[in-house]
């Protein structure tokens, strides 16, 4: 990574308020990355005047989108709490973004109205299998293609995973089904090959706002640069290169530490650094480890903690022989949380 993205990354208090993008929002764990995004809607169709028809917000779980339209509905929560008229129509996960833009396109894409959706990784596996059978391929060709799908990239052409997922698609089709990761990769191919489409959404997302930036994957990268072809401006992603987790399905911290390469000078990494989630014994703890064995991370400020979270119990190292050892060690803990932490203090003294 370039050396010039390490010495660009500030930290601001109000992120939300900053005008000109596109931006990344490095948030620690416990830094109120979700508020900030709350705050950023309220800032846009309040004080920016911005119609809530021109912003999205893209989650990455459907408990998060839930959680964010829960807060901005909450009269309780005066900083970010707006009235119905104001509040964004569209806080979803990306995969209900692009269900959408299939089935509003269904025809374009050769689907019938009613077509299903595959959810079940069984039926799935089955399928990949028979697909292999019919294109006379080996199941390590199923496998392949399974796995490169999920991960949202594309086979190489003309190879047996292409060739097994070729087969596969058809067996869909046939089904008037399409898949889970079918809702990206065909409002992918909407987008691209409709312009009158993709200005339609790309006028809704004006203001495009994109939570867990670090474990988005090939394809899901692609959807959001086309959302933000025509105003890259109105780009805010929050994420965090330490906690990318989804690598199984492609899920990389290269797009946030490339995000200044893709989207050019114009591009502002911002950080929060206040943790008010862990004590500061367990996030500098956890921070040593990432950085020991993490080399291609962005170096970020240094955390900051306050009132009980400034200090905190010694971590208690157990080494243990086998896993069934340490899930005893777990529910002892658990049993009796008041006896251990007693336990801990006093070791700690």
């Amino acid at each position: 990574m370039a050396s010039n993205e390490q010495t660009t990354i500030f930290v601001d208090p109000e992120p939300w308020r900053v005008t000109d993008g596109p931006l990344l929002l490095l948030a620690g764990p416990g830094t109120g990355k979700t508020h900030q995004l709350a705050l950023r809607i309220k800032d846009l169709v309040t004080t920016r005047t911005v119609s809530p028809e021109s912003v999205t917000v893209i989650t990455f779980t459907k408990a998060a989108a839930s959680n964010m339209r829960d807060r901005i509905s909450d009269e309780g929560k005066a900083d970010v709490y707006l009235p119905p008229n104001l509040r964004p129509r569209k806080i979803m996960t990306m995969h209900s973004l692009g269900l959408e833009i299939v089935r509003k396109n269904a025809g374009a894409l050769a689907l019938p109205p009613d077509f299903t959706i595959l959810s079940d990784p069984r039926v799935r596996k089955i399928l990949f299998q028979d697909a292999a059978v019919l294109a006379n391929e080996e199941p390590a060709a199923a496998e392949e293609a399974a796995q490169t799908r999920q991960e949202g990239r594309v086979c190489v052409p003309g190879s047996p995973a292409a060739k097994v997922l070729g087969r596969y698609e058809e067996i869909l089709r046939a089904c008037k089904a399409v898949d889970y990761d079918d809702l990206i990769f065909l409002a992918c191919t909407v987008l691209e090959q409709d312009p009158a489409v993709l200005r339609d959404y790309a006028h809704e997302s004006t203001h495009l706002l994109v939570d867990e930036y670090q474990d988005i994957n090939q394809s899901q990268r692609a959807f959001i640069e086309l959302l933000v072809r025509q105003n890259r401006a109105g780009l805010f992603a929050v994420g965090d290169d330490d906690q990318s987790i989804y690598s199984f399905r492609g899920g990389t911290p290269e797009y946030i530490r490339s995000f200044r390469t893709e989207f050019g000078d114009g591009a502002r990494i911002l950080s929060l650094d206040e943790s008010r989630r862990c004590p500061s014994t367990v996030m500098n703890s956890a921070l040593a480890v990432v950085q020991q064995f993490n080399s291609a991370r962005l170096a970020k400020p240094t955390p900051t903690f306050k009132g009980a979270r400034s200090a905190g119990n010694k971590i208690q190292i157990h080494s243990v022989a086998t896993d069934d050892h340490e899930a005893m060690i777990i529910a002892t803990i658990a049993a009796d949380p008041i006896t251990t932490q007693k336990r801990l203090l006093k070791t700690s003294a």
